[in-house]
């Protein structure tokens, strides 16, 4: 049975507040059944008809929804199946249009016979969403056609309006991927893609990387230390600056280390005139040469301790060991300050013998891969990257520059590096671990912080 009651009330209530009023209710539907009903039955208010289909157009097969004026559907009649193959057989779907015999391919006896049972004049409104094909809505009118000024005026607005609305309320009561076999191509889609991304994170292995901090150092510098306690007159030369061997370096203050060997001299003057005198005195005086053995002992040690003024002495101006560069702080914090014996002043370097030292972050110590080489990219030069040949790495943390606790590694360069590749550049090293799969590579410290908050 179709409703009826309504159709007086066309001519006197605008087709938009109509239609308003239409997709509102649809919208309100509190189930995927009760929209059906709506859909089928409560279009009437908009354009007479006599029975209107609801048909399922996601999937191979196009499955009848609801009907107007029934409760109940019969899949296996005579009449569904005629139907179904219509739907099946018309040429554009996705068109708002008036059905006749020239709309379908192939199909047309079946049309003609359900004419002689009703001289139906059909309009097929399809339901998109999101550029989708989803439903599609077949209005039979029993008593007349579809070429009246009604459905001229307003098609347009009702495929414009109404048939967006109805999709819209149908995606609400539609879960976003089925897993049923009438899965449209994007569901399937979608199902690929997942099956696709899983099958990458968890097949696919790639060596974990530990980014961490690098400075570029001499390698094997000389370091040039205090070789005795005193104070530094001043620095000779500057940093940065190319020394031979045997290149005066830096002087002491040589007002003490003199005055103590003129002290040590005039001692050994005093005993030696001493062991004169009592020599003299001794071929008179016996007991006197008893004093000659304890003088000669003097005399021993006033010597010794003017050999360790002399010695003092010589090393008042520190000269380079080998050929290289100077590399030091600030000159003038040095003029004037004491040092102790073994006190780091300056260290040569050679410029073209460098090592590059890494601070590897605590919480990424890994199991380092050595035959992997190491990257290294420098801050003057993000464009480039230097291989290296991992060395070693300390087995006890330090405090790195940021203040991070971590382990200090190096890494020798595989290929001799550019002149301008100098000691006390900084960058970036990436080290190389063992395979691991994808999703352990994304999700390793995602997982151990939820674990550390946890304590799962």
């Amino acid at each position: 049975m179709t409703p009826s009651a309504s159709g007086s009330n066309q001519s006197s209530t605008h087709p938009l507040e109509t239609i308003n009023s239409l997709i509102i209710k649809a919208m309100s539907a509190i189930s995927r059944q009760s929209l059906i009903f709506i859909i089928v039955n409560d279009t009437y208010n908009l354009t007479k008809y006599d029975r209107g289909i609801l048909w399922d157009m996601q999937g191979e097969k196009h499955q009848m929804l609801g009907v107007s004026g029934q409760t109940t559907l019969n899949a296996y009649s005579e009449m569904h199946n005629k139907l179904s193959t219509l739907i099946a057989s018309l040429n554009d779907k996705g068109a708002a249009q008036v059905l006749g015999p020239d709309k379908f391919s192939g199909k047309e006896e079946i049309w003609e016979d359900l004419q002689a049972h009703h001289q139906s004049a059909v309009l097929w409104l399809p339901i998109y969403f999101d550029d989708e094909l989803v439903l599609g809505l077949w209005l039979e009118r029993w008593t007349g056609g579809y070429d009246d000024p009604l459905t001229a005026d307003f098609l347009g607005i009702i495929n414009k309006y109404l048939l967006p609305g109805y999709g819209a309320a149908w995606s609400k009561h539609q879960s976003k991927i089925t897993f049923t076999p009438k899965m449209n191509y994007k569901g399937k889609m979608k199902l690929a893609g997942l099956a696709s991304a899983l099958f990458v994170l968890f097949v696919v292995r790639i060596p974990l990387r530990v980014v961490a901090p690098c400075e570029v150092i001499p390698d094997n510098p000389v370091l040039v230390t205090a070789p005795l306690e005193g104070v530094i007159d001043k620095i000779i030369v500057e940093p940065g600056e190319k020394v031979e061997e045997g290149t005066p370096l830096f002087d002491y203050d040589k007002r003490v280390p003199l005055q103590n060997l003129k002290v040590a001299q005039n001692e050994i003057e005093i005993i030696q005139a001493d062991i004169n005198r009592t020599s003299a005195v001794g071929l008179y005086d016996k007991p006197s040469l008893a004093e000659l053995g304890l003088l000669q002992v003097k005399l021993r040690k006033a010597q010794l301790n003017f050999d360790f003024a002399s010695y003092q002495a010589g090393l008042l101006t520190v000269s380079s060991p080998v050929d290289g560069f100077v590399s030091m702080d600030d000159p003038a914090q040095w003029r004037g300050k004491p040092v102790l014996v073994g006190e780091k002043i300056m260290t040569i370097v050679d410029p073209s013998k460098t090592l590059i030292r890494m601070w590897v972050p605590e919480n990424d110590n890994l199991n380092l891969n050595p035959d992997m080489p190491v990257k290294i990219i420098l801050n003057i030069e993000p464009q480039t990257s230097y291989a290296a040949r991992f060395l070693y790495i300390a087995t006890e943390t330090s405090i790195s520059e940021k203040h991070v606790a971590s382990f200090i590694a190096e890494a020798q360069w595989k290929d001799p590096p550019s002149d301008e590749i100098k000691p006390g550049l900084k960058g970036t090293a990436i080290l190389y671990g063992n395979k691991v799969s994808l999703f352990y590579y994304l999700f390793r410290k995602p997982f151990a912080m939820f674990r550390s908050v946890t304590g799962l």
